[in-house]
């Protein structure tokens, strides 16, 4: 009787849906799970630094109200002035200044996540660069070594390869540090109809020039 109860709900398991619960998984459902996690990160990375900004403006303005003096990196016992709002005022007012502060120190740490944030569609890009194709014989195509981040429209492509322990910086071979998608033998690129914006250059002070 169990064997049989068993048989009948493993069959019961597999009646739901079109593939098997224990079916391969593909690339792009795979980096779709993978974008979820990391943009959930990115968005809880920004609520943490928000809050350190409140946490540290108040504590500046407790340090002014109690000890009297001007909170680091002043020098020690520089006399705070007198307060002319509410502590909730005071700490609105250099919530801004503190919340820069905090992102422009981040900005010097190499990010866990990185986005291609510039708005811009990379197919309506106009080329004013080189032409790569003529020079290729002597660069060798040393741009592509290059380290960049892809945008949002490149993985919504799923064309453009990117490194899952460092996401969403562009994949690049270990043997030689260039691009995956750059042919080993002509330096060409293999995915040149979707290359990222980064490698569609631009004139100077174009909109979307990298």
């Amino acid at each position: 009787m169990v064997d049989e109860a068993d048989e009948a709900a493993e069959a019961d398991e597999t009646s739901y849906g079109t593939s098997e619960p224990s079916g391969p998984v593909s690339r792009a459902e795979l980096e779709r799970a993978i974008r979820g996690i990391n943009l959930g990160q990115i968005d809880l990375r920004d609520m943490v630094i928000q809050l350190a900004a409140r946490v540290i403006a108040l504590t500046d303005e407790v340090t002014r109200r109690i000890d009297r003096v001007e909170p680091q990196p002043a020098p020690p016992g520089t006399p705070a002035p007198e307060p002319t709002q509410t502590v909730e005022e005071a700490v609105i007012d250099q919530l801004d200044t503190t919340l820069t502060k905090i992102r422009m120190a981040e900005a010097q740490r190499s990010p866990k996540v990185a986005l291609d944030l510039v708005d811009v569609d990379k197919y309506a890009m106009t080329s004013n660069g080189p032409n790569c194709s003529e020079l290729l014989h002597l660069c060798k195509a040393r741009c592509c070594q290059l380290t960049f981040c892809l945008s949002t429209q490149d993985l919504d492509e799923g064309v453009i390869r990117f490194d899952y322990g460092q996401p969403y910086l562009i994949r690049q071979r270990a043997s030689d540090s260039y691009c995956v998608h750059n042919d080993p033998a002509t330096h060409g690129c293999t995915v040149h109809t979707h290359r990222p914006r980064v490698c569609r250059p631009t004139a100077p002070g174009r909109r979307g020039s990298p």
